[in-house]
């Protein structure tokens, strides 16, 4: 059986948030948010997408194309390493979006944890690239180390002139926190589960 994605959103008054979980495969289908207003900015949070295949692509690409063409201000916060990865090989992945925040996978050598780790673009740059995110292994406190390659974690960064609008700040974090505690795929006006 083949994942399905899941869609949670809301619509604020500054924004359009919508929030992806799961795998962008064949049954991804570009989305249809009711109520949204094509005149405010879009943010798509891609924090729980686990995993991309190419025609997950080509219906993403084409999405962010057509956000695009209603010239559509798009905003990505917390990048999932998989979209981080495609961001980096795939020509226009980001269709011209901004990003605000992405993950850098983390290994511990120690007892083999994983982890995930917050780096925001929107910090000063400079201190973005001399001080890489770092912390200390949850399970066992020692350090964590990058599970990639350093430029396939932070490139994505390098190519970003992120201008964060104010009103996005805490707007968002509550936006992304009240989906947080929502059921799987409801979103403040509806949501969706792709099947």
């Amino acid at each position: 059986m083949t994942e399905s994605i899941t869609l949670a959103f809301a619509l604020r008054e500054a924004f359009t948030l919508v929030s992806l979980a799961g795998t962008l495969n064949e049954r991804f289908t570009v989305p249809s948010i009711v109520g949204d207003d094509p005149r405010l900015p879009f943010v798509i949070d891609t924090a729980n997408i686990a995993r991309i295949n190419s025609l997950g692509v080509r219906t993403w690409i084409q999405w962010l194309s057509l956000l695009a063409k209603d010239a559509r201000r798009v905003y990505f916060v917390r990048c999932s390493p998989p979209i981080v990865m495609q961001a980096n090989y795939v020509a226009n992945f980001l269709g011209g979006g901004c990003v605000l925040s992405y993950y850098a996978p983390y290994w511990c050598e120690a007892c083999r944890t994983a982890e995930r780790v917050l780096a925001r673009t929107t910090d000063r740059r400079d201190a973005l690239w001399s001080n890489r995110p770092t912390r200390p292994c949850p399970a066992c406190h020692a350090p964590l180390q990058l599970a990639e390659a350093e430029d396939e974690c932070f490139n994505i960064a390098r190519d970003q002139d992120p201008v964060e609008p104010p009103v996005f700040a805490l707007a968002l974090e509550q936006a992304l926190a009240e989906l947080a505690t929502r059921p799987e795929g409801k979103g403040a006006s509806g949501g969706s589960e792709q099947s």
